[in-house]
């Protein structure tokens, strides 16, 4: 039901393809070092309970899956390391730059700060749209799950969806969500999409209220998760945003700049940002 709303929310066939089919990677060229098993050491045995975890949660979400012995030969595969945390703990990244440079590069724009202030308008009211696991919403073909395996601890996988740190995540998940809310800003809700953060305007408190709620229950329809703990979802005039302070009541940034004339048009945003295949 979910990909039957996504095709009444959109003709485009690359992203109903992606979203049916998965997504194939767009090489350059033909990666090299297939079938030769790259192995993820950790001999520090918190970093390997702190991946352990990682690994339980992914496979929980269905991020990524157990490659079966019998198909290990053929892949690419990658290694994790661990970057600290600010909270403390680590965070574990799975390094592709060796798959990103056979990948294509392919042009596409995202939402700018100085973007967000030629499109808010003074007095206006927001609300703030955090999508959980923005990236797992897109699958990976499964002929092409091969092209992005790592192994630890004697256990082989490889990733079902867009993983982070691939050079073209960014752009497909930018695409998905230009034609996911090409109905809603047609209808006149105000959105400004940067990949998993979403600024959502309105006029008054009250609209804020209302097209918050057409917009979360637009993304139901469509199979978007919500991670309404890092949401902000009570209306205000003061938010922080793409790492700027916007205050509408004010019209300005955390630089104390008056914000730009509010001339140009949200609609004609949203056909600048969607990247073509």
């Amino acid at each position: 039901r979910q990909l039957q709303y996504w095709a009444a929310c959109t003709p485009d066939p690359w992203v109903l393809s992606t979203l049916t089919q998965g997504y194939t990677l767009q090489f350059r060229c033909r990666p090299l070092a297939i079938g030769r098993v790259r192995l993820t050491v950790m001999r520090d045995p918190v970093k390997a309970s702190a991946l352990c975890r990682e690994l339980s949660t992914l496979l929980t979400k269905g991020a990524i899956e157990v490659v079966d012995p019998q198909r290990q030969p053929g892949g690419v595969y990658f290694t994790y390391f661990l970057v600290p945390k600010q909270d403390g703990g680590f965070r574990p990244i799975l390094d592709l730059r060796g798959l990103n440079r056979f990948l294509k590069v392919l042009p596409f724009r995202m939402l700018s700060t100085a973007e967000v202030l030629r499109v808010v308008a003074p007095g206006e009211w927001f609300t703030l749209v955090d999508l959980r696991d923005a990236y797992f919403h897109v699958p990976i073909a499964s002929h092409h799950r091969a092209f992005l395996r790592f192994a630890f601890q004697q256990r082989h996988y490889q990733f079902r969806v867009l993983p982070f740190g691939m050079s073209l995540s960014p752009r497909v998940f930018t695409r998905c969500v230009a034609v996911a809310l090409a109905p809603v800003q047609g209808g006149g809700l105000k959105v400004l999409p940067y990949l998993e953060d979403w600024l959502v305007c309105a006029p008054s408190r009250q609209q804020a209220v209302r097209v918050t709620a057409q917009l979360l229950a637009h993304m139901a329809r469509l199979g978007l998760r919500v991670n309404f703990t890092k949401s902000h979802l009570e209306p205000a005039q003061r938010v922080t945003y793409l790492g700027v302070d916007l205050d509408s009541a004010a019209m300005t940034s955390a630089g104390g700049q008056e914000a730009p004339d509010m001339g140009s048009s949200l609609s004609g945003w949203a056909e600048g940002h969607a990247p073509a295949g």
